[in-house]
Formats: C-alpha cells, structure tokens, sequence
C-alpha cells in the first residue's frame, strides 16, 4: 500500500512540475513567480528566486564587488536570468543568454558565500 502512495505522490508531484515548467507564467507557489511586491528590509525583490540567489553573494565582510554583484542579481529582468548569475551557470542557447554569460565572465572572480549551505534554508525561509 505505501509503494502505492509513493507512486501516486510521485506521479502528483511530476504534473504539478511539468504544468510549471511548461505555463507561460509561474504560479505564485513558484520561486519564479514575479510577485514585484516582496519587501525584505526595505529592499524590493521581483520574486523569492531573487532574494535566494542575490544572498549568495550578501553576508557579513562581503566585498564591495561581491555586493554589487548581488544587486545585478536583485535587479535582473526575470527569474531564470538572476538563477543563472547566482549560480554562475553559462548557457547559451538564446541571444539574451549571452549578456548574462558576459556578466558571469565579468564576475568570474566571486565565489558564493562559504556559509551557504548552512543559510540557504533560513533566507528561503525569510523570501516565503
């Protein structure tokens, strides 16, 4: 019976992810969804995915590069362009991509807090 539930659960979560991936406009249950209403400190955010990737480069002793690196995070157009800086992953497969991967190269010297897996939970936590 459990092996049973596991599967349905699986199976749930599988459509509720690809009905995600494949709308036009992520839910507001999505990391990705533009709430452009999420005020943490003062600050703005246009989604939670924002605020987790741009604290990647936010702590304590951070560099001034390191901080302005982070504000290009928090003021990217869309979700997925602040992802791929925050994880200073490359791709190229649109033109937009390519002035991303600029900056990726641009900042290439910056590496993610050494805390982070330890606060990652706690600042998604503080974006919900």
């Amino acid at each position: 019976m459990i092996n049973i539930l596991n599967v349905l659960v699986r199976i749930l979560i599988h459509s509720f992810v690809y009905t995600q991936v494949k709308m036009s406009k992520p839910s507001i249950y999505s990391n990705f969804y533009l709430a452009n209403f999420i005020t943490i400190d003062g600050i703005q955010y246009k989604s939670s995915e924002h605020y987790f990737q741009s604290h990647k480069f936010i702590y304590p002793g951070a560099s001034n590069r390191s901080l302005e690196y982070a504000e290009l995070i928090r003021t990217c157009n869309t979700p997925y362009q602040c992802k791929m800086l925050g994880t200073q992953k490359k791709n190229g497969r649109y033109g937009w991509q390519k002035q991303i991967n600029e900056l990726i190269d641009k900042y290439n010297d910056l590496k993610i807090r050494n805390d982070w897996e330890e606060v990652k939970d706690t600042i998604m936590w503080e974006a919900l």
